[in-house]
């Protein structure tokens, strides 16, 4: 019985050998073998079983069903059926170590049995689970608490909104473009890494980095250990961390000699998930003369740097620090000939925001162009509203009023569907926030449309707040 009752979701147990399992509920076993009713149970007896307590009222209280046996191993728990369907769903259930016990459940084996008793319920389709592995993930759930208690209860699925409907695929889409870039990393930089992660003996980088942080003669012998082993570190997890530390606290010629054992390698390093951290603290340190190479090595790559989700932070980092400086402006000019793009990209429109913060000032009319070219389809994209919310604040002044005229220019149904869109929404909430007469304007264009602003959620809202 007490096994029965952990059965009923997800659960984890632990064998004597201390590895944990954590597995999935036994109704994807029901729904898989055709047990279609609630007073279907089924049995499996597993081999070889761990001595642990008594489960003799969990066999007890088992009825008859599907038998099962299989071994038990560090992989997981594998049970064959009587057709020869292997089983890969399955709690790990306490043992039987006595033979009385063994025989009430019906196994008259030499060897001691586990006893598994599943419940057949219904399954949600919006369940994921996770496969009957030593520490694998926990089971993970995308359908509502409610929808689940609802099912359990033996009513109906409630029907999901469009928007959940959305927001689940665009949470799928995510997922499968990160898995994606991963493989592609792999792929691309496995070699350099490989080949970089050779060189020399890594020492323990935790020892390493109290040796810095402790400074004196402990903080000089540490950085002197670095010389020559700066790019493999970059790439390690934690060796990023130790190369960091080591350019924030030695002094000028000895940073700049770190930084150019990094040349050759800033391709690979922007796209590592650590080494692009070294990448930053080199441009954050030191002055341009020594780290232009980085802008040079990236010249007919700009456009897919900024689009790259670690490359748009060395970007930002570039923009920040030397603007001004010949290869850094050239590379920002060629991924401002993509500016559209750009400000519509998931990383990239981060570098627009950047361009029009700290950029030269004609790249900045450049990226303000490209906005007033759409104003409206930009307010309305969940990446470029943010580029148009910098422009409003860090753009010149003409352009600032250039784009805040385009939007007065529109009637007051069209900034009321702004304002009902979940981005064009917070775009409405810039422009009111402006100094100047276009808050006035912009106010009363919003109460002429006040009926159409409290059709939709975020219409509401901004209404509510306005209030209209």
């Amino acid at each position: 019985r007490g096994v029965a009752k952990s059965l009923c979701g997800a659960t984890s147990s632990r064998t004597s050998s201390g590895q944990s399992y954590r597995t999935s509920a036994p109704s994807i076993l029901a729904r898989r073998h055709g047990l279609q009713h609630s007073t279907d149970r089924c049995r499996a007896y597993v081999l070889p079983a761990h001595v642990g307590a008594d489960a003799s009222d969990a066999a007890a209280g088992a009825r008859p069903g599907l038998e099962c046996q299989g071994p038990s191993d560090q992989h997981g728990v594998t049970l064959t059926c009587g057709s020869g369907v292997p089983l890969s769903w399955v709690q790990v259930p306490q043992p039987l170590c006595q033979q009385a016990q063994c025989a009430a459940a019906g196994y008259s084996g030499a060897s001691p049995t586990l006893v598994v008793c599943m419940v057949s319920q219904p399954l949600s389709p919006g369940v994921v689970k996770a496969p009957a592995l030593p520490c694998a993930a926990e089971e993970s759930t995308t359908g509502d608490e409610a929808a689940q208690a609802a099912l359990l209860r033996g009513g109906q699925r409630p029907k999901l909104s469009a928007s959940t409907l959305r927001r689940r695929r665009r949470q799928r889409a995510t997922l499968l473009a990160s898995l994606r870039r991963s493989e592609e990393l792999a792929t691309d930089n496995r070699e350099t890494i490989v080949q970089l992660q050779g060189v020399g003996d890594v020492a323990d980088y935790t020892a390493l980095v109290d040796a810095i942080n402790a400074g004196g003669e402990a903080r000089a012998a540490a950085i002197a250990s670095l010389h020559g082993r700066v790019a493999p570190l970059s790439f390690d997890a934690a060796g990023c961390r130790a190369v960091q530390l080591a350019l924030q606290s030695a002094d000028g010629p000895a940073v700049a000699e770190f930084a150019s054992e990094l040349q050759g390698h800033v391709r690979e390093a922007i796209r590592s998930p650590h080494a692009n951290y070294v990448i930053q603290k080199v441009i954050e340190v030191l002055p341009a003369a020594h780290f232009c190479f980085i802008a040079e090595e990236l010249q007919g790559q700009a456009v897919e740097a900024a689009c790259h989700r670690y490359g748009c932070r060395v970007f930002c980092r570039l923009l920040e620090h030397c603007p001004t400086a010949p290869a850094p402006a050239a590379l920002v000019d060629e991924a401002l000939m993509e500016a559209t793009a750009l400000c519509r990209h998931a990383f990239g429109h981060f570098v627009a925001q950047s361009v029009l913060e700290h950029g030269l000032p004609m790249q900045r009319r450049r990226v303000a162009a490209v906005l007033l070219a759409d104003p409206l389809g930009f307010a309305r994209h969940r990446s470029a509203r943010h580029v148009l919310e910098g422009a409003l604040e860090h753009a010149g002044t003409e352009d600032r009023a250039a784009l805040v005229a385009a939007f007065l220019g529109c009637g007051p149904g069209e900034l009321a569907e702004l304002a009902q869109d979940q981005h064009g929404a917070h775009l409405a909430r810039a422009l009111l926030e402006l100094p100047g007469g276009a808050t006035a304007e912009l106010r009363t264009r919003f109460r002429v449309a006040v009926g159409q602003l409290r059709s939709s959620r975020h219409g509401r809202r901004l209404a509510e707040d306005l209030g209209l």
